[in-house]
């Protein structure tokens, strides 16, 4: 269906937005029942009693199929899902019966990632169906991870098949014996490699510096350079922020972004103390990506394009599209969070950042090219869908 087709979350409630169509014939790919010699034809209800060559859905198994059965009938998926299969999530027991993906995520603990209810061939996060239909199924792949992956703290980057990227805050690697960045090794001045879940983790180097205060304060910090007295300028301990002074070293602007390194600008003690006082107009987080060259893995939007992109390299596929140009925009938690927020005009924001076809609700919607009321998925996917309604189209 198309974006702007109303949908309906039964066929009773769209076939009367068409009334003037009889009831017998209004729901598209639905079978008139015929009177036979075992049974006599009757109109369902929320469920009939078991009868021959009678039309509805009907349990099979772990989902509920459309057709004729002796068993008891309903006149929906939804209906037939939460009287019969009432142990298993109802969206996703509708997904299984109807062949629509509920795009929902879902945990893989054994594997500490969470799974996207989508084609696994459209790459990750994407896992298909769950097979264990006693899952619960979570609206973005953060709440999954931190409902049911708690214990993993790189499990977003995982289960996108990102390389996890870090912190970017200090602390004690114990193979150098002083404090470094938590980010890959090389990638940034001060680097020490991504940490290891149960590292603690400081936000100044001088916290992390008093975890090891056995180790000289000049000596402490993985990758710092000591400034040696020259005739222009003396040695200074770096507070927030030093004045300008020849040879010295810290966190100084540079364009879009701060730099460590020697210069005669103001100096600061870290990029985000220096993206905060610099580069204020820019979210700080984004500011200190840009600095120190570590991904945020949160999301912006491509408003031109209607879609959300990732702060993740561009090369590990959908949704990640690099880091923004326009250092201007927000930052957002969750791919939802950032479609709805910038692009509530584009119901299938989600779907299209993620590079996956729209799927459609399953719900109910006018479908004028045949008259009738269509479940709004995929054409030939699942009997009655009509294809993915418009925005617009009620449900």
């Amino acid at each position: 269906a198309s974006s702007w087709d109303p949908k309906h979350d039964t066929k009773e409630a769209c076939c009367s937005a068409i009334n003037w169509v009889p009831e017998a014939d209004c729901v598209y790919g639905a079978t008139t029942t015929t009177t036979t010699t075992e049974a006599t034809t009757t109109t369902a209800s929320t469920a009939t009693t078991t009868q021959a060559a009678a039309d509805g859905w009907y349990v099979d198994g772990n989902k509920c199929t459309f057709g004729q059965s002796t068993q008891t009938l309903y006149t929906s998926a939804s209906d037939c899902c939460i009287n019969q299969l009432s142990y298993m999530d109802d969206e996703l027991c509708v997904s299984l019966s109807t062949g629509v993906p509920t795009n929902k995520f879902y945990a893989d603990q054994a594997a500490s990632v969470c799974r996207q209810d989508c084609p696994a061939g459209n790459g990750l996060p994407c896992g298909g169906s769950p097979t264990d239909t006693s899952l619960s199924l979570y609206t973005s792949l953060e709440l999954c991870c931190g409902t049911k992956i708690p214990w993993e703290p790189t499990c977003v980057d995982k289960s996108n098949g990102n390389e996890p990227q870090g912190t970017g805050k200090y602390y004690v690697n114990w193979s150098y014996g002083k404090c470094a960045l938590d980010c890959i090794e090389n990638t940034a001045v001060g680097c020490g490699g991504v940490a290891s879940s149960w590292d603690p983790k400081h936000d100044t180097k001088e916290a992390c510096c008093s975890a090891i205060n056995w180790v000289p304060e000049a000596d402490c910090v993985y990758g710092a350079t000591t400034t040696t007295t020259t005739t222009e300028a003396t040695t200074t301990t770096a507070s927030t922020a030093t004045t300008t002074q020849a040879a010295a070293d810290g966190w100084y602007v540079d364009g879009n972004k701060c730099t460590f390194g020697q210069s005669t600008q103001t100096l600061y003690t870290s990029a985000s103390d220096c993206c905060i006082n610099q580069l204020s107009y820019m979210d700080d987080e984004l500011c200190v990506s840009l600095s120190t060259g570590v991904p945020t893995n949160k999301f912006y939007a491509d408003q031109a394009a209607s879609v959300c992109r990732q702060d993740c390299p561009a090369g590990n596929g959908l949704p990640c599209g690099g880091s923004p140009t326009d250092t201007s925009l927000s930052l957002y938690t969750s791919l939802e969070l950032c479609c709805g927020t910038k692009i509530p005009w584009e119901p299938t924001c989600v779907d299209k950042s993620n590079g996956n076809e729209p799927q459609g609700t399953g719900k109910y919607y006018v479908n004028w090219s045949y008259g009738k009321c269509a479940l709004d998925c995929i054409e030939n996917t699942a009997v009655g869908c009509g294809g993915v309604a418009s925005s617009w189209d009620p449900k």
